[in-house]
This record gives C-alpha cells, sequence and structure tokens, in this order.
C-alpha cells in the first residue's frame, strides 16, 4: 500500500497521522507486558528479526529501520503532539467503552510502555 492509498484509506490527514484507535497498540503492549508470555515474547529475538523484515518489505513507505530497533533501539513512546494525539485517542477509547474492563490510567500505560522500551533496549542480542 503506497502512501496515497493511505492517505485514501484515511490513515493520514493533512500530513499527519490520523490517531484514531491507535492507542490499542499501546494497551495491548501493556497487556502483554502484565501477562505470563511478556518474557518469551521479549526474549524472543528470532521472532522480532522476522517481524523487522516483513515490515522492510511490506510498510516500504514507512521511514522506521526496524532492524535497528531490533538492535535495541526501541521507543514506544512518543513525544510532543503524538503524546497528547495518543493521549486524547486512549481517552475516546474509554469514552467510547471499547474496554470490557476498567483501563489503567494513561499515565500507567505510559510508565509500562517506558519500562518494555528499557527491557527491550536492555536485551543482548549478540
Amino acid at each position: 500500500m503506497g502512501e496515497g492509498d493511505a492517505r485514501s484509506r484515511g490513515l493520514y490527514q493533512r500530513g499527519h497521522k490520523d490517531w484514531r484507535r491507535y492507542a490499542r497498540h499501546w494497551h495491548d503492549l501493556a497487556k502483554i507486558y502484565d501477562s505470563g508470555y511478556w518474557e518469551a515474547c521479549r526474549d524472543d529475538i528470532e521472532a522480532a528479526n522476522l517481524v523487522a523484515v516483513i515490515k522492510k518489505f511490506f510498510y516500504r513507505e514507512n521511514p522506521i529501520d526496524y532492524e535497528l530497533i531490533v538492535a535495541g533501539n526501541t521507543r514506544i513512546v512518543p513525544e510532543g503532539d503524538s503524546l497528547k494525539s495518543l493521549r486524547d485517542d486512549y481517552q475516546k477509547m474509554f469514552e467510547d467503552r471499547m474496554f470490557n474492563t476498567m483501563p489503567e490510567s494513561f499515565g500507567e500505560l505510559i510508565r509500562k510502555c517506558d519500562d518494555i522500551s528499557i527491557a527491550l533496549n536492555s536485551r543482548n542480542i549478540h
């Protein structure tokens, strides 16, 4: 899917990412972090490398270097306006009752995602 296709599907607006329902990905990461699967996910470098190859192949318009991320340069929590958009989206998901149970606060979600980044960047993959 090229950038024009993404725009036609509403993923971008006026050159900016449309954050609608993107917060679900951060929420999912936090749930994995809290689960019994976290350590296996964290330690599966082979799977991470396969995901990097697939992302590189299928999402070429994306400027993210996934191989660099696997190597220990993960940053999950955005900054500035992107963080505000993520917070607003998370709040909207709550208001729209997209959660089956009471979700954690946005601050707690971000703390967990920072912890995930630290854990992923601390892996010894060499």
